[in-house]
């Protein structure tokens, strides 16, 4: 299946962005202030520049099967951010690139950010018990995106994801390994310019 194999080849790099992403401040209750609004604007970047070209790539029948218009982040993200006060700068919407070209290479990118949702309702609890100064009443849209949903939302996009062609998994691959490398990329940025 497609998605062992995705879970198989990315996990260096999925180990690489978690350690990245602060997840070690995050499960203590450490995370600063600012630390969460970078971590927002890392997100934020990836899913403004690409979000809109992912989608793009999909045929009718497979977004209708997701729900695609349910899955949009780019504006729970800018929800969260305004809520700390931060506009983040105006980016273009949409990014060529040649990896994230067909169904099966948008999958394989989308299968890195689905992933991360999965992975924000336990960043939400978590986020929700720190009792850094400045996380009391936040709400955390994109980390609880989906809800009481995100169990059947995950398993609808396995089953599409695991429906890609074999002889397409390649272009799975190095879209999700891209999307990986982007976010890690992004987060570096961000770190390095951090007061």
């Amino acid at each position: 299946m497609l998605h062992t194999l995705l879970k198989t080849n990315t996990s260096e790099e999925h180990d690489q962005l978690e350690r990245l992403m602060d997840s070690e401040a995050i499960m203590s209750g450490t995370l600063d202030i600012k630390s969460y609004e970078q971590l927002l604007l890392s997100n934020y970047t990836i899913h403004m520049l690409y979000e809109e070209l992912i989608f793009s790539q999909l045929s009718p029948e497979t977004r209708e099967r997701l729900s695609i218009d349910q899955r949009e982040k780019t504006s729970l993200l800018l929800d969260d951010l305004e809520e700390l006060g931060t506009t983040p700068a105006l980016i273009s919407s949409l990014k060529q690139s040649d990896v994230i070209y067909d169904e099966a290479s948008a999958l394989g990118a989308m299968y890195v950010l689905e992933g991360s949702t999965l992975g924000g309702s336990v960043i939400s609890r978590k986020l929700k018990q720190n009792e850094q100064e400045g996380f009391g009443g936040l709400t955390f849209r994109f980390y609880e995106s989906y809800g009481k949903d995100l169990g059947s939302r995950w398993k609808d996009f396995l089953e599409v994801l695991n429906e890609v062609p074999e002889q397409a998994w390649d272009n799975s691959l190095k879209a999700a390994k891209f999307m990986f490398n982007e976010l890690r990329n992004e987060q570096q940025k961000r770190k390095a310019v951090a007061p």
